[in-house]
């Protein structure tokens, strides 16, 4: 039973949360193309006032006036105006939704990859469902950043299908990372544990070997006498 809670409590649960986050926004893309577009601007720009907002009071509040401060009062600034831009004009985000989509699918496709490349050194069976469904993302991801429907105001549909699909892909993907990292933790953690124990049967053969050589060279020099 605590081997079982120590499993649940070592899983890597982020990988699952990422799983239902990209999932759900997947379908609704897929199922409600448009009003998923306008409530994701409405959404991701109150975020972005709201944080970045606090960062700003947060800094302000900082004795120090250097250059890090202008540069940090400046980013706040641009996040503000640029949340404040999606809140007001949610419809007239989906080229930074498609961009910010494209540049995560590539992104994280490069980090399933290795993951896969993980499993697969370690006789994994997930390591080819993790492959394909990490290079079907990338593509998802290279044809939002370099083929997309323009105008976009007139391809609201098309590029949230897109987006939806995209979005799946790298859900599924974290779904399966969970299992793979999980197994080659497992995996690295059992070769470590047998290697220890050959370490430990190693030095207990020499020293063994060792109390044999003395017993003989006393026998030899006793014999001598």
């Amino acid at each position: 039973m605590r081997k079982f809670w120590k499993t649940l409590l070592h899983f890597p649960w982020g990988y699952l949360l990422f799983f239902l986050l990209f999932g759900a926004g997947g379908v609704l893309y897929l199922l409600f193309p448009s009003a998923s577009v306008s409530w994701t601007g409405r959404i991701l720009g109150g975020l972005t006032v709201v944080m970045f907002a606090f960062s700003g009071v947060r800094l302000v509040g900082q004795k120090k006036r250097g250059g890090v401060f202008f540069l940090k009062m400046l980013g706040c600034l641009l996040a503000v105006l640029m949340g404040g831009y999606m809140l007001l004009f949610p419809d007239q985000s989906l080229p930074y939704l498609s961009l910010a989509v494209g540049v995560y699918a590539l992104m994280d496709a490069g980090a399933k990859l290795m993951l896969s490349g993980q499993a697969n050194r370690h006789h994994l069976l997930l390591w080819w469902a993790l492959t394909v469904t990490s290079l079907l993302a990338a593509a998802g991801g290279v044809f939002l950043l370099r083929f997309p429907y323009v105008p976009y105001e007139e391809n609201i549909v098309p590029n949230a299908v897109l987006m939806g699909i995209t979005m799946l892909l790298c859900g599924v993907g974290n779904f399966l990372s969970a299992f793979a990292f999980h197994g080659v933790r497992l995996r690295e953690q059992k070769e470590q544990e047998d290697g220890a124990t050959t370490v430990v049967i190693d030095a207990e053969g020499a020293r063994r070997q060792a109390r044999e050589a003395n017993g003989t060279e006393e026998s030899d020099l006793f014999t001598m006498k």
